[in-house]
């Protein structure tokens, strides 16, 4: 009997082999594993750009591709990048590689109207065709269609100091004084 059993349960573990994934990850098709391999290359504009595919999860109807400093949501239809997170100095220089940041600092520059403007980055979120980008006493979103900012937030001395050259600063603070 204990024969048999043994038996069966290795036919079992041969018949299932097939069907195992790595540990934490989601088991892809050849397409689905091609189009989230794509849609990551086309988001960073990296041709041979590689992620780790044994990794991806299904959180919210979303494959989500994470690693140590970056996230990656796709949508599973289209394969398209919905969200992407990078924290870490090698994942903000991945992110300051794509189109859609060199477009946000250029937004940034332009509101700030300083084309020099590089400030320390310590996060960057991608969302809903937004650009959030977070550092120390800094936090600017931006829509990447138009590259306008859409929220500035700068606090302490050094990162007000670079608003300085911006008219819409010197607007602001003329129309804050004739009210008080």
């Amino acid at each position: 009997m204990a024969r048999t059993g043994t038996v069966l349960l290795l036919l079992l573990l041969f018949l299932t082999a097939g069907c195992t994934t790595a540990p934490g990850g989601t088991a892809l098709s050849g397409e689905e594993r091609e189009n989230v391999q794509a849609g990551v290359r086309d988001f960073l504009g990296d041709a041979n750009y590689t992620v780790n595919l044994d990794t991806v999860q299904i959180e919210k109807d979303l494959f989500v591709v994470r690693d140590n400093q970056t996230a990656f949501f796709l949508d599973p239809v289209s394969g398209r990048v919905v969200r992407a997170e990078f924290s870490g100095p090698s994942a903000i220089a991945l992110a300051e590689q794509t189109m859609l940041y060199q477009d946000a600092m250029d937004g940034i520059r332009a509101f700030l109207q300083n084309d020099e403007y590089s400030p320390e980055i310590s996060r960057i979120v991608y969302e809903n065709e937004r650009y959030r980008i977070e550092g120390p006493g800094i936090l600017f979103r931006v829509n990447t269609t138009s590259h306008d900012v859409v929220t500035a937030e700068l606090i302490g001395e050094e990162a007000v100091s670079a608003i300085n050259q911006s008219d819409q600063y010197h607007r602001v603070r003329e129309a804050v004084s004739n009210t008080t």
